[in-house]
């Protein structure tokens, strides 16, 4: 019968009062299934039972009896419907569960059992993507430590592994990977995948504002630098530290946090790290109000740089300055650039965002509306917390500049709310002041210029010699 659809049902269980059941259809008559095809069927069954069979255990106590990898998901929640994140995700979670299931089994499986399930999850990740893209090269090489045995190494490509789904704001999956880096490195023995696993955690949970476990994994991370006396990894990790004060408002701790960062980068002699202490003493000292000496830090940030990536971060937060400054042709030329060349998710936000922010300030009410859309298309509400709440200023700010009173008012109002409920101190104030302002629709535009539009003040002359330079370099244009 030509007409029939194919069906395949398995039986998941029943907890006594409901049963589930798996039920693939086809629109077409289909050949029998193989005994390969039925096999994968069937283990997919299985983990599909274990998902419905548990979905009712919510509460963090009862964590350890959800399947393992189940946290790796949660970055689907809200993206059901998105079909490339999720087949991310799905492959992340394929390897993510094995190397998950070997921590929490310290560190032992069975050779057997590790080949088998390494082969499995090798088989599905390559079968609905392409075999030589970057992602699926890195997950091929966690599932060949895995499957070999080698801890070392399975320990250092789950730290990249981390770092890959962190470049795509894939909080989960890189709290997860970041979490088994670390356990397995400590249990090793191994300090510096160790440390920069609970440095590399610690900022996931600081850019979503959970203070006190954020708080946590930088001293963990710190502890155990200090010990190996890993010089660069300390200052990394004490301006780590030092940042959490500057986003809670305690510019005088982060200011002391800042100093002992640069003197462990003096004796690490790493220019890389220099430079992203740098910035952070821009971003603070611009924070604090004093734009002269930010603009110091973030001209040694983008000059201190040795590598395409640490300069692309510096130049992000230098272009706000430039902008403070009073030059908003600079400005909006660097995070031009910085839209194209940011790799990390968090900084790519604050490009997109700055540069639709330009606009507004240029009063090109049609370019603002296209940056911004262009912002959105990132999914930036879903993203880290603290972009989010300086996204929700700027939109207010930018709205109010280009004389739209209610779009003002509605994302200021969103931003304090936001901000309240994280404790951004420094948001919170801003949009505060912000909305204060916004008292007569005639002198709207004028009273948010002053407060947040360029401030005409002379730069440095150290900057304002080199900024020229600085614009033809990273836009690869010839000086005349």
């Amino acid at each position: 019968d030509r007409g029939r659809v194919a069906t395949f049902a398995v039986a998941l269980g029943s907890d006594g009062a409901r049963g589930w059941f798996l039920v693939a259809d086809s629109v077409t008559r289909r050949v029998r299934v193989d005994e390969g095809r039925r096999d994968r069927l069937m283990f997919l069954a299985g983990e599909a039972s274990s998902v419905v069979l548990h979905r009712d255990l919510d509460a963090e106590e009862d964590a350890t009896a959800r399947f393992a990898g189940w946290r790796v998901l949660e970055d689907l929640e809200g993206y059901e419907s998105n079909t490339q994140r999720s087949g991310v995700v799905g492959r992340r979670f394929e390897v993510g569960r094995l190397v998950i299931g070997l921590v929490e089994d310290d560190l032992v499986t069975p050779d057997e059992r590790r080949v088998e399930l390494a082969e499995r999850a090798s088989e599905s990740i390559r079968r609905d993507t392409i075999c030589d893209d970057p992602e699926t090269i890195l997950l091929e090489d966690v599932l060949h430590a895995y499957e070999v045995g080698d801890l070392p190494r399975l320990a250092a490509v789950s730290l990249e592994a981390g770092h890959a789904a962190e470049r795509e704001d894939h909080a989960h999956g890189a709290l997860e990977m970041y979490r088994c880096a670390f356990e397995m490195a400590s249990a090793l023995g191994e300090p510096e995948t160790a440390i920069e696993a609970a440095r590399s955690r610690g900022r996931v949970l600081r850019r979503r504002g959970a203070w006190a476990e954020a708080d946590h994994w930088y001293g963990l991370a710190l502890k155990i630098a200090e010990r190996a006396e890993l010089w660069d990894l300390i200052a990394r990790t004490r301006a780590g530290l030092a940042v959490i004060h500057k986003d809670r408002g305690d510019l005088s701790a982060a200011r002391h946090g800042f100093a002992g960062a640069l003197e462990a980068a003096g004796s690490a002699k790493d220019a890389d790290t220099t430079a992203s202490i740098y910035q952070d003493l821009m971003n603070l000292e611009f924070v604090a109000g004093d734009l002269p000496l930010a603009a110091r830090h973030g001209w040694r940030a983008v000059n201190t740089a040795s590598t395409d990536e640490t300069r692309t971060r510096s130049l992000v937060g230098f272009a706000w300055i430039l902008k403070e400054l009073g030059d908003i042709d600079a400005a909006e030329d660097a995070y031009a650039v910085a839209r194209e060349t940011a790799e990390d998710f968090y900084y790519r936000l604050y490009a997109y965002d700055g540069y639709a922010h330009m606009a507004a300030l240029r009063g090109d009410a049609g370019a603002f509306d296209a940056r911004a859309a262009e912002c959105d298309e990132l999914e930036w509400a879903d993203g880290p917390a603290t972009a989010k709440a300086e996204i929700l200023y700027f939109r207010g700010v930018s709205h109010a500049l280009l004389g739209r009173k209610s779009e003002a008012r509605s994302w200021l109002e969103k931003a304090v709310a936001f901000a309240e409920d994280r404790a951004f101190e420094v948001v919170l104030d801003n949009a505060r002041a912000a909305l204060a302002e916004l008292t007569d629709e005639d002198e709207e535009t004028r009273a948010i210029q002053q407060s947040s539009g360029p401030v005409r003040r002379t730069a440095p002359p150290d900057v304002r010699d080199g900024l020229r330079a600085m614009r033809d370099e990273v836009l690869g244009v010839l000086s005349a």
